[in-house]
């Protein structure tokens, strides 16, 4: 079987995108920066919406794409809260509730003005940010 780095020519991935077939999920990372709602109008126009970690397989998969990828600020997912409700649930972008989750000791950072989700360090923690900031993000189809 060939190793991704060979077959993403063939595949016509540009050079900011590298895709990574994960069972039933297509992940594609965007090496460009955006704000979260950015990002996820990105994904919804061009593949299908922020990545949703829904159990350690995807999210083993997940840190195995990030591994020789150096971004201090992280990466953002398909985490999100409700902004009106401070204490409203962290939900997958299109509605299914976090039930596996791989959040940093560090979480809550801010629990009253942070309302989305992104990896740190390594690619296996979660925590809450600033939708505003500016990050490069995941994709998914399934």
């Amino acid at each position: 079987m060939p190793s991704i780095p060979s077959i993403l020519p063939r595949l016509g991935c540009r050079r900011w995108a590298e895709r990574f077939w994960s069972g039933h999920y297509n992940l594609t990372f965007i090496d460009q920066q955006k704000s979260w709602v950015e990002a996820l109008r990105y994904c919804q126009d061009n593949h299908k919406t922020l990545v949703h970690i829904l159990n350690p397989t995807v999210q083993k998969h997940v840190a195995q794409m990030l591994k020789d990828k150096i971004y201090p600020n992280g990466v953002w997912i398909g985490l999100e809260r409700n902004m009106i409700v401070p204490w409203a649930p962290w939900l997958w972008t299109g509605g299914p509730y976090v039930n596996y989750s791989s959040w940093s000791s560090n979480f809550p950072v801010d629990p009253i003005c942070q309302y989305c989700g992104k990896l740190v360090g390594n690619g296996t923690e979660w925590v809450d940010a600033y939708c505003s900031e500016e990050l490069p993000f995941i994709c998914q189809v399934s």
